[in-house]
């Protein structure tokens, strides 16, 4: 019946019909419009919402994602990169083992960064910045340098401030050294010439200029001790008691479970005496260590005479040289500074402390070769290449093996618990009763390959 009476209609009325048909297809359109418009909304505010640790990029600058630790769930934060490269920063230790969006990239299969403050300053007086893909010749300003690849070329940093102001002047140094590197090799530096002369240059004059432009000059200063590299070669410079050296890690001819088994039980022990004479890290594989920086304390043979030729005294402990200070008379009594160079503390500069720094260049090639390393193409199970730089904090407390033994522990024997043998290794140097000095203490790093 209702098909005869629309026949009927469409018979007595065919303009209504057609009004009524377009009228139709205009709100179908209208409709789907709505419906796109709505769709495109949603994903732009959706693509401009903040990420849930404020760490958003402000209008204009360059953000690239970084992975934290390369596991089956990755997580992914913005860093903030520069036109040379994208730094990475650690978090404070007391930080870590929280939300995983508030944890930076901080660990990965190729490098892995701690600090921890101190128990007496409201600051952590440590600054240690990894660029994992450092390049200084980068002229169109992308974001093509972001990766860990441990074949590029990198820049790492580990600066260790004291006194007042020590924290400020740190991170001044930890800015702009790799800045100018940067900067001065891109005016300078010719890859195709190979005069890598220039690049030792560039590193002591960035050292000097920053010296002469810290923020305030007095009171306070910085360790600054540095590893660049570029194409083949490998530099290493620093001034202060900071310690950075290379090491070559030999695997195992096989994996003995029992001792992962008993590594697991060590990295999840709390520290106590018991624990410290019954546990220990027992690496499968075997470390060397090789090219040691040289630690700029006023004891040393060189280092104390140039303080003394011009004019400075060095308070000498003959139980612990390490203690050496160089001292100067004040109205109330003595003060020291328990280094013999470093960037700032320009009240010492009489006295002999100096900002030139100790500049070695590294042939990789050549010590690929002398230490029989398979490089990136060859056998996966054979030996690898790390650096580390660390601070004083942990270096007086743990010798250069244990540290060493450790890293190469969570970079290749066991990476699914690299955070936790990083925090192991802070726990291990931090002083046993809670109400002795705890220093600050940081560590750096870095994986690399031909």
């Amino acid at each position: 019946m209702a098909s005869i009476s629309l026949r009927n209609h469409r018979d007595s009325h065919p303009m209504d019909l057609h009004r009524l048909l377009r009228l139709q297809n205009q709100v179908i359109i209208g409709l789907a419009a709505c419906l796109a418009i709505l769709v495109l909304t949603t994903v732009v505010l959706i693509q401009h919402l903040p990420s849930p640790n404020g760490n958003h990029a402000r209008f204009g600058e360059q953000t690239k994602d970084v992975p934290l630790i390369q596991q089956p769930q990755r997580i992914v934060v913005k860093e903030k990169c520069t036109s040379f490269g994208c730094p990475i920063r650690p978090v404070e230790f007391s930080q870590l083992g929280r939300a995983a969006s508030q944890t930076p990239a901080i660990a990965v299969s190729s490098h892995i960064l701690i600090t921890h403050k101190n128990n007496k300053q409201a600051e952590n007086l440590d600054r240690v910045v990894l660029i994992p893909s450092f390049k200084y010749d980068n002229n169109d300003g992308s974001l093509q340098f972001s990766t860990t690849d441990p074949r590029d070329d990198f820049f790492a940093g580990v600066f260790d401030g004291h006194n007042v102001n020590g924290d400020e002047i740190a991170q001044f140094a930890s800015d702009e050294i790799p800045s100018r590197i940067a900067s001065k090799m891109k005016e300078r530096f010719d890859a195709q010439s190979n005069n890598f002369n220039v690049i030792k240059d560039i590193i002591k004059e960035t050292f000097l200029e920053v010296d002469e432009e810290v923020p305030g000059g007095t009171g306070g200063g910085t360790t600054a001790s540095i590893m660049v590299r570029i194409g083949k070669k490998l530099f290493m410079a620093g001034v202060g008691d900071s310690t950075s050296f290379i090491v070559v890690y030999t695997p195992p001819r096989k994996f003995d479970q029992r001792k992962a088994s008993e590594n697991e039980e060590y990295i999840n022990s709390e520290r106590n005496i018991r624990m410290e004479l019954d546990l220990e890290l027992n690496l499968q594989g075997k470390i060397s260590i090789h090219h040691q920086n040289k630690r700029h304390k006023p004891h040393v043979k060189e280092e104390r005479l140039r303080i003394e030729s011009m004019g400075g005294r060095i308070y000498l402990p003959r139980e612990n040289p390490l203690d050496s200070k160089i001292i100067r008379q004040k109205e109330d009594g003595y003060i020291g500074i328990g280094v013999s160079r470093c960037i700032g503390n320009h009240e010492w500069t009489s006295a002999g402390v100096i900002p030139d720094p100790d500049i070695f260049s590294l042939n990789l090639i050549k010590f690929w070769s002398e230490n029989d390393i398979p490089t990136s193409g060859g056998s996966s199970g054979g030996k690898k290449v790390f650096v580390v730089l660390g601070g004083d904090g942990l270096f007086d407390a743990r010798r250069e093996e244990y540290v060493a033994s450790h890293l190469a522990y969570g970079l290749f024997e066991d990476p699914n618990h690299l955070v936790e043998l990083g925090k192991k290794l802070i726990k291990m140097a931090v002083p046993l009763k809670r109400d002795f000095y705890q220093p600050d203490i940081s560590v750096l790093a870095k994986v690399i390959e031909l």
